[in-house]
């Protein structure tokens, strides 16, 4: 089953951020299984949608994590 990719303009509405945002954690390795699909400067970027689910769990779960840390 082939993957289901995603342009970064769209990651960054799926997520609530900015395109530049995205483009940043791209480069920071945030999104193992993304690419580029030329290697212009402004290539655009393809994001499989399991690596956007698996960057807002784990996003979500640090928000947890640092809520309960004020909590007690």
């Amino acid at each position: 089953m082939p993957k289901r990719l995603v342009t970064s303009a769209l990651a960054a509405e799926m997520l609530a951020l900015k395109q530049r945002t995205i483009s940043k954690l791209f480069r920071q390795g945030a999104f193992p299984n993304a690419f580029k699909t030329s290697q212009e400067r402004n290539g655009r970027i393809r994001i499989p949608v399991s690596d956007l689910v698996a960057f807002a769990r784990k996003v979500q779960k640090r928000e947890l994590d640092l809520g309960s840390n004020y909590m007690d």
